[in-house]
């Protein structure tokens, strides 16, 4: 069920495997509704920093990662309902969530490869990334894919395009040791364009 009071409408995440090189991308179509989406988007307003990198989000703010971050409050019941949804598809208790991030990248914004494992307590063992807007992306016209530079597909990077409602999930360790789901946002090339 929608999660916006006086909605009824159903929501069936489907999900398919998109890659399986040694790691696991999966794609999430119909986590969200636009609407659910679109109020998100609109939560996060007034609530962006400029996005930080390292542990915990500890580190400074650099070149590397040019986004902005807004954490949404936890105790809200829209944000517990979506919470819920989302520790359900990941298989994971709504505890181990860390806060709900929304992140914005405009026009020439990026994050540059990176890992989302974080090295210290609590380690990020899966992330969970919803597409809450996809303003002239979807086609790929203005850029803005999550890309896993390590992961090969036709001898190219993977590379998946937004769509709204959408996710991706993926694991960021695995048992042999060897982390391949190194992601990179890639850049956002039209003027118009937004990406949360």
């Amino acid at each position: 069920m929608s999660c916006l009071p006086g909605k009824t409408r159903s929501v069936a995440p489907t999900r398919q495997k998109i890659h399986g090189e040694g790691a696991v991308v999966t794609r999430i179509d119909n986590l969200l509704t636009d609407e659910e989406a679109n109020r998100l988007v609109e939560m996060a307003r007034w609530r962006y920093k400029r996005s930080r990198t390292g542990a915990l989000e500890r580190g400074g703010v650099n070149a590397w990662r040019t986004s902005s971050t807004a954490y949404l409050p936890m105790n809200d019941p829209f944000v517990k309902c979506i919470a819920k949804r989302l520790a359900t598809v990941a298989g994971a208790p709504q505890e181990n969530l860390e806060n709900l991030q929304v992140v914005r990248y405009r026009s020439g914004e990026r994050y540059r490869p990176h890992y989302d494992y974080l090295w210290e307590r609590p380690e990020r063992l899966m992330t969970l990334f919803v597409y809450l807007q996809d303003d002239g992306m979807r086609d790929g016209t203005c850029g803005g894919a999550t890309a896993f530079p390590r992961l090969n597909t036709n001898g190219r990077p993977l590379r998946v395009f937004p769509k709204q409602g959408s996710a991706l999930l993926w694991s960021n360790w695995w048992v042999c040791g060897v982390q391949k789901t190194c992601c990179d946002g890639l850049d956002m090339n039209c003027a118009h364009a937004m990406k949360n």
